[in-house]
């Protein structure tokens, strides 16, 4: 997205806020959050160039797969992209790895973030340690009003650098309806079923190079078990939720592509 049209989204707002209608950022969104310990969040991925320049978030699966975005995903090629995990610092530390294989949802539409989602395979297993180590995919829908937590190294605010230090932002999941009043009604209207909204503290959210982050949530006595995907949101903590894939909706084909990890929950929470 060109510089001048993201000043649009951001800055008009603040000068008139009544006579701007927001804009989806389609390249991710974290803002005013806090930063994350090292081995805190051992699942996250840094999806980088072949300059080794942080692009988009992701999450270690299995030995072999990394969870992300369509988005972030539709136009990379293996050989040229890598991953790094291992390392709360995305300029320091940290194992990467090469990529075998990038599939992207066959039904994937980047006009209106339909089946945002993504799966990328490394040219070698991920050998885990206390400081890698893969997530759990949740299988059923999740109730709205829980707390949950999204990850990443988006930038903390725009126009900026993307954080070295990852971060990590406390939001409540809310229900795509309540979603639904509150966003402008073209952004509404991109909120599909297999989209999920969570709300974070006003004047923060998730920023540019957050895209195809983690969001986690604690179920059934498990830590940070996934439930979304950073997907779309207007930018940057504008006060408007933030929109996920919902992991819950694409459990079978992930489940075809990949040897992803997930957990049964016999109800909801």
């Amino acid at each position: 997205m060109s510089v001048p049209k993201f000043f649009l989204v951001f800055l008009l707002p603040l000068i008139a806020e009544c006579a701007v209608v927001p804009e989806v950022d389609p390249e991710g969104r974290i803002v005013g959050g806090y930063s994350a310990a090292p081995g805190q969040f051992p699942y996250q991925v840094s999806i980088q160039t072949v300059d080794e320049i942080h692009n988009c978030g992701g999450s270690i699966v299995s030995s072999s797969w990394i969870l992300s975005s369509a988005y972030c995903a539709h136009d990379k090629e293996p050989g040229v992209t890598t991953a790094v995990v291992g390392s709360h610092l995305v300029s320091l530390g940290g194992v990467r790895y090469g990529l075998q294989n990038i599939v992207v949802h066959p039904d994937y539409n980047s006009r209106q973030f339909q089946h945002d989602i993504g799966m990328m395979k490394t040219d070698t297993l991920i050998i885990f340690t206390d400081f890698i180590k893969p997530i759990k995919i949740a299988t059923t829908e999740i109730v709205t009003e829980i707390p949950a937590i999204a990850s990443g190294w988006g930038t903390l605010a725009y126009p900026g650098a993307y954080a070295n230090n990852l971060q990590y932002l406390p939001v409540t999941i809310i229900g795509n309806e309540l979603c639904t009043t509150l966003h402008t009604t073209t952004n509404a209207a991109k909120l599909h079923p297999g989209a999920m909204c969570a709300q974070p503290i006003k004047g923060t959210g998730m920023c540019v190079g957050d895209t195809g982050s983690p969001l986690v949530a604690n179920l059934d006595n498990v830590r940070y078990v996934q439930i979304g995907v950073v997907s779309w949101g207007v930018p940057c903590g504008a006060n408007y939720p933030d929109v996920y894939t919902r992991l819950s909706s694409y459990i079978p084909w992930i489940s075809e592509v990949s040897d992803a990890f997930f957990i049964e929950r016999d109800e909801q929470v």
